[in-house]
Parts: structure tokens; sequence; C-alpha cells
């Protein structure tokens, strides 16, 4: 998890190799719920890095990005760990992450969540913009 403000070409370097696969999700933290946050993913010092990028003129915000990959980080001491032919594949401290390919919904339904830009939702303050 990192929490940002990004800035137009601001490089955030991950801790994930770039051998390996990642995905990354963000979300706004600020009250007014958009957060205008656009990046390219490069290799840098051969890990995964995200670079921010204008998007259409609009400034970015503050953000919390999500990062997940198969590996294993915040190991702790003692726990639950389950191992697979002898390498650890989870902890106690795991989140979990579980993704589906969706389709179409409506507000009666979960939004599904795709690598790439894949949502683009308005929750408006106020009825007067639907």
């Amino acid at each position: 998890v990192i929490d940002l403000t990004p800035g137009f070409d601001q490089i955030v370097q991950t801790n994930v190799p770039a051998t390996m696969s990642m995905v990354a999700f963000h979300r706004s933290t600020a009250g007014s719920g958009f957060d205008h946050v656009w990046w390219y993913e490069i290799n840098q010092n051969g890990y995964w890095a995200l670079q921010f990028r204008p998007n259409f003129g609009s400034a970015m915000g503050p953000t919390r990005i999500y990062v997940f990959a198969k590996m294993m980080v915040n190991v702790p001491p003692g726990g639950f760990f389950m191992y697979n032919n002898g390498v650890m594949v989870w902890h106690s401290n795991c989140l979990p992450l579980q993704m589906q390919t969706g389709s179409t919904t409506n507000a009666g339904q979960p939004v599904a969540i795709t690598p790439g830009v894949s949502v683009v939702l308005s929750i408006p303050s106020d009825p007067a913009f639907p």
C-alpha cells in the first residue's frame, strides 16, 4: 500500500521484481472522490515502478495505490503459514485478492476490476449532476 500525491512524471518504485507479474489499483483519498491518476508500469533498477502521466490536463490528487504480486512480504515471526512443496505461499499477514472477469453491470451488482482502465465511476454528491 502506497499513499501519495502523484505528480506528472513522478516515478514510484515498488519492491516487486520486474521478473514477476503484478497488478496495481488506486483509489482517491481526497474528499472529492476523484484522483485523476494515470501511470505507466516501467522497469526501474530491476523492479516494477509506476511513472505517473498527465490525465488530459486534470491535476492529479492524493491517492492510495494497492500493489499485488505473488510474493511473500511482511512475514511475521510466528503465526499461520502454508507451504507448497517447501515454498511458503501464505501466511497470517497476507491479504487475499480474487480477480474475476466481469461484464456490464448495474447498480445492484458489484463492479469487476481488471488490469488497466476498467471502471470510470462517478458518484455525484448533488442530484443535479447524474
